[in-house]
């Protein structure tokens, strides 16, 4: 009898911190996109204008997902934008 309660301790303890470790990382997890979305939020600010805003948007998203060609392609848009629009 003894032993059988030691071993229901044993698992349950070890359930226990199973469960934790599962809820940190998903924790974890969204803690980073919380971050991800506020750094992309920052970057749309009504008084920069839509094309600062968008060049804005567009390097914050090229940097975290390592795009380097997006930074590039964003400095080509926003110079025929500035071409345009005479800003």
């Amino acid at each position: 009898m003894r032993v059988v309660s030691w071993l229901g301790l044993t698992a349950g303890t070890f359930a226990g911190g199973a469960g934790l470790a599962f809820l940190g990382d998903r924790n974890r997890r969204f803690s980073s996109q919380i971050e991800f979305f506020s750094r992309i939020s920052a970057t749309m600010q009504v008084d920069q204008g839509l094309a600062e805003s968008l060049r804005l948007f567009l390097e914050e998203l090229a940097t975290t997902f390592n795009a380097e060609e997006a930074l590039l392609l964003t400095a080509i848009r926003t110079h025929r934008a500035h071409f345009f629009f005479g800003a």
